[in-house]
């Protein structure tokens, strides 16, 4: 029983990654969207953070850079599912939740 308990625990604990969100609205959004659209559906997230990342390196050195910013939502105010959204560029590339 004891086992059944600590793989219950770490199994609800991980990171689940999903193919949409749903926002305030009730719309979809799904990869690819833009990050404008998410806005005007979810409101304004949580929390934001952002960084710039290379994304086209040449051997040593790096060609060109861009911004990657993870938005974070809580599903409902009485929900423990925290909403990561990563964007790239301005659009949507990835969703996943944790609790």
């Amino acid at each position: 029983m004891k086992w059944i308990v600590i793989i219950l625990a770490v199994t609800l604990s991980l990171n689940a990654n999903a193919s949409r969100f749903k926002g305030k609205d009730g719309s979809y959004i799904v990869r690819g969207d833009t990050a404008t659209k998410l806005f005007l559906s979810a409101g304004e997230p949580l929390r934001k953070r952002s960084e710039v990342v290379c994304i086209n390196q040449k051997r040593d050195y790096c060609k060109s850079w861009g911004r990657t910013e993870y938005w974070y939502y809580q599903d409902s105010e009485e929900s423990s599912v925290i909403w990561t959204i990563k964007i790239v560029d301005d659009k949507v590339v990835e969703f996943s939740w944790s609790r």
